[in-house]
């Protein structure tokens, strides 16, 4: 490890940081400007990068939050970050194959969760403020 590599466990934190903000986008309400621009901060503060951002987005809550979003009575106060992050290990576990695949193609046709408009405005106020490292 370099002077500048934060070590591990930082890194840890600050998915878990990215992940808890992020699973707000799958909740069953809706955001106001002030909840995006919270939002907004709380990414910046862990200094992903958008690609790490979107691949946390896209690979990681969506596949296991967006159904949240199509539940009629859906959750709405938020998700225990300890469960998500098990259910990602899980995933993580048995390997991409063909389901990550499809996932991806049907991300790739326009057919993601209704918090992909979310995360596209997150994504464009982020840009706004310049770049992150990680």
């Amino acid at each position: 490890m370099t002077a500048t590599s934060p070590p591990a466990d930082d890194d840890a934190l600050r998915l878990r940081a990215a992940r808890a903000a992020l699973s707000e986008l799958f909740l069953d309400r809706e955001l106001d400007d002030g909840d995006r621009r919270r939002l907004c901060e709380t990414l910046a503060a862990t200094g992903l990068d958008l690609a790490t951002l979107d691949r946390v987005f896209a690979d990681e809550l969506e596949p296991l939050l967006a159904a949240n979003l199509r539940t009629p009575a859906g959750e709405w106060a938020g998700f225990d970050i300890d469960w998500l992050e098990a259910r990602i290990r899980e995933r993580g576990q048995q390997g991409g194959g063909w389901r990550q695949l499809i996932e991806r193609g049907r991300h790739a046709l326009g057919g993601g969760s209704a918090a992909r408009d979310e995360w596209a405005r997150l994504r464009e106020m982020l840009s706004a403020q310049g770049p992150t490292t990680s």
